[in-house]
């Protein structure tokens, strides 16, 4: 062998050496930032427990109690359940300990359930857990353009990355199962109170089409929005939700991880169908 090859062996060996430390040191660090995070939310999320499956709707009376005024679909109670109280009493224990917390969701068919928190942009929370340590995994949060109640709000709006540990909102992939999909209730629990979440629609769009939306000008182009979701559902079955102009939508919205978009993202939409508010 040439000096010159051997110089050459040499160098590759070396380079191939440093590739293979910074690339080790750099998935250690991931994991490390990986393990942080689940550590943190394992923590904020110990005190939540999904409810059992038949104890929406039920009330602590013999009755079915009193129950508010009523739009298209939406059931407005005041009696909540054991349960609920528990689930309420502990959002609200979260939010006095991280002021930016503004609800909390809860997805038990695809085992999400994480606080959501809220700040002036959509920027923090990408590269911040909610203690507001720097990290990849981020948190759930809402649209900073979005109303915090759920009674008003025509769309809540939330974010949250897809990990590749299976964390955060990872498990949307799973709603697009047609029995994981019609299954999946949402809760999501905030100041107003607790509220139920139907399925709408699951689909994949382009970071450009408006499923984001949180204002509209009218009924009509609220509920031309709500069609608009049921028409690019994965199943069929979306057409046959009832809606109306009052009864508010949840979008949970995530990044595809797709090799030939980047903004391709999975939007899971769900209708308000049953809420409870806390007694003055």
């Amino acid at each position: 062998m040439t000096r010159t090859g051997y110089i050459i062996r040499i160098a590759i060996l070396v380079i191939c050496a440093i590739v293979f430390f910074v690339g080790s040191f750099m998935l250690i660090r991931l994991w490390g930032d990986y393990q942080e995070a689940q550590d943190v939310y394992e923590s904020v999320n110990d005190g939540f427990r999904p409810l059992p499956e038949d104890s929406e709707g039920e009330s602590d009376s013999e009755t079915e109690g009193e129950t508010l005024p009523e739009d298209v679909g939406v059931q407005y109670h005041v009696d909540l359940t054991e349960e609920m109280k528990e689930h309420y009493a502990y959002f609200m224990n979260l939010k006095a300990q991280y002021p930016n917390v503004v609800g909390y969701v809860s997805v038990p068919s695809v085992s999400i359930r994480y606080p959501v928190v809220q700040t002036d942009n959509n920027d923090y929370y990408l590269t911040h857990l909610i203690t507001g340590d720097v990290s990849n995994s981020g948190a759930i949060f809402l649209d900073s353009r979005c109303e915090k109640d759920p009674i008003t709000s025509k769309n809540l709006v939330i974010y949250g990355h897809n990990m590749n540990d299976g964390s955060m909102f990872h498990n949307l992939e799973d709603l697009f199962s047609r029995e994981t999909f019609l299954g999946a209730t949402v809760e999501y629990v905030c100041e107003q109170g607790v509220f139920f979440y139907k399925p709408l629609s699951v689909y994949r769009a382009d970071g450009s089409y408006p499923f984001a939306r949180y204002g509209f000008s009218d009924d009509e182009a609220y509920l031309a929005f709500c069609r608009n979701a049921v028409s690019l559902s994965r199943f069929e079955e979306s057409g046959d939700v009832v809606y109306g102009a009052d009864s508010g939508v949840i979008t949970l919205i995530t990044c595809a991880n797709s090799i030939t978009s980047k903004t391709a993202r999975y939007v899971f939409q769900a209708v308000l169908d049953t809420a409870y508010l806390p007694e003055e």
